[in-house]
């Protein structure tokens, strides 16, 4: 969750700044351009990439998994943690878990507090704000204007603005219309009237919501100032286009920022954005309403790269991932010892015809002690990129302790190249809960990383030992991958350790 948290941040942040830079391009152009451009931006905060990925993987053709052939699957894997040294730090699992994992949840607890605590915050802000405005439009009497929409005149000292998405009603404040010129007050409503032809209210509720779930992030904030200014220009820019006149569009801006204070931030005003800068643009800016060829093929090549790339990547990783997601569970083949007495099945769309369960073997001389005898080896023998080695193992529990395995840990477990180590959450296996462990393994040979999930099933004195690898595959269809091992591990039958 945390990873997946990370990635859709970092993304976000990334198409930001590619809106930054999209919106230099067009600085000289329409502001409904630059407002776009900035919205979609905010808009990503809560379209993760990995939606459209997952939208690719599922419209893309279903084909067979293959896989690929790599030298000696033996020396890129078997040594899978010194084996032994993998299993003695589970051994202790329950402890080893309890630990890493409160330290863990602890810290992922606080900060989802903090977060908790930011969003309630400013649910509650903005909750007084919409009941002031709302008190504000009840209270409001009806102007016959002749407005496409209904104009309210409040007592409240407002600015004119649209308050409402499903049913908007612009606000004035009362007496306004007695201190603006008839065509000051009509190109300060063909203002308001252009938000709500815009939808601005929604766009901009978005956008709070936006705000509220990543108040964290400084770059929303920004955002916010951004579609505030584009949004206000570009009905600055309607308005002028209408045919008023700029000067008494100005001085109608200028004549409500004297007699009014600022607008709640749940409705769009005529004051918004920096009002010297706007004025000076309504005053000398031209109004370009029309984008050039390159303009446009480069707004086209912006919101594909956006949409497709993700979308071909679920499609490039469609078809192992899909074979991952939908292995017939009743098309499997079954697998068992008689000696250990216990059953496996496996999706044989899965697992080429070729694989075969090797001979029982024991474990290394690495690690004495304990008797550890592997009595089921897939893919060793056909330099696979798939994997599965099951082991059983016997142990003294008096001699095997926590401050043991870790020192043994922290030695041995570097020298054979897993990281990332995340202990996972415990499942159910025959009567057994099972302990999982994902964990990465770069090899010697610089093969390809090997993307592993152990599943310890431990008993008073025996352990079976479950251990699953893939690798060449993509980053996509790592955790399709996994949700295939944990059906197959719940397969996994035995007799009570």
């Amino acid at each position: 969750m945390g990873e997946a948290l990370s990635d859709h941040v970092w993304q976000s942040t990334v198409c930001v700044l590619a809106a930054g830079l999209l919106a230099v391009s067009f600085r000289k152009d329409s502001a409904r351009v630059r407002f776009l451009i900035w919205f979609t931006a905010s808009a990503k905060f809560l379209i993760p990439f990995s939606l459209l990925v997952w939208i690719g993987g599922h419209v893309g053709p279903k084909a067979p998994a293959t896989l690929h052939s790599s030298p000696a699957f033996e020396a890129a894997m078997a040594q899978i943690a010194g084996f032994a040294t993998l299993l003695r730090i589970n051994l202790a699992a329950p402890q080893l878990m309890n630990a890493s994992s409160h330290a863990h949840w602890n810290g992922w607890a606080i900060a989802v507090l903090i977060w908790l605590l930011g969003v309630v915050y400013l649910i509650r802000r903005r909750a007084l704000q919409w009941r002031d405005l709302r008190a504000s439009a009840r209270a409001s009497i009806p102007l016959d204007v002749g407005s496409p929409i209904p104009v309210h005149e409040t007592a409240s000292n407002l600015e004119p603005g649209v308050f409402g998405i499903a049913s908007p009603i612009v606000l004035l404040p009362a007496g306004i219309a007695s201190r603006l010129s008839r065509a000051q007050l009509d190109a300060v409503l063909a203002h308001e009237l252009c938000h709500w032809r815009r939808r601005d209210n929604l766009t901009f509720a978005i956008h709070n919501l936006v705000e509220t779930l990543f108040w964290f992030h400084p770059f929303v904030w920004w955002l916010g100032t951004r579609l505030v200014a584009e949004r206000e220009r570009a009905c600055d820019e309607a308005v002028i286009q209408s045919g008023n006149d700029r000067h008494t569009y100005a001085e109608g801006i200028l004549q409500v920022c004297r007699l009014c204070v600022a607008t709640p931030r749940c409705s769009s005003g005529v004051s918004g954005g920096a009002l010297k800068r706007r004025v000076e643009e309504i005053m000398q800016n031209p109004v370009v309403d029309t984008l050039s060829i390159a303009k446009k093929s480069m707004l086209a090549l912006a919101v594909s790269i956006f949409i497709s790339v993700p979308v071909a990547v679920g499609l490039w990783g469609s078809p192992g991932a899909a074979q991952a997601e939908e292995a017939d569970s009743s098309a499997v083949k079954h697998y068992g010892n008689s000696a250990w007495k216990f059953a496996l099945a496996i999706p044989r769309n899965w697992i080429p015809s070729s694989w075969v369960a090797n001979p029982a073997r024991s474990g290394s001389a690495d690690a004495p002690g304990p008797r550890m005898v592997t009595v089921m080896t897939f893919g060793a023998t056909t330099g696979s990129d798939r994997m599965l080695i099951l082991s059983h193992h016997t142990y003294d529990p008096a001699k095997e302790t926590l401050e043991t395995i870790l020192e043994s840990a922290e030695h041995d477990l570097p020298e054979t190249g897993f990281v990332h180590m995340v202990p996972g959450e415990p499942i159910t296996i025959g009567t057994k809960r099972a302990i999982r462990l994902d964990f990465e393994r770069a090899p010697k040979d610089g093969e390809g990383i090997w993307y592993c999930r152990t599943y310890y099933i431990v008993g008073a004195h025996s352990a079976y030992i479950l251990a699953f690898g893939a690798r060449n595959i993509p980053a996509t269809q790592r955790d399709a991958v996994f949700r295939l091992y944990d059906r197959m591990a719940k397969s996994f039958s035995f007799d009570d350790l």
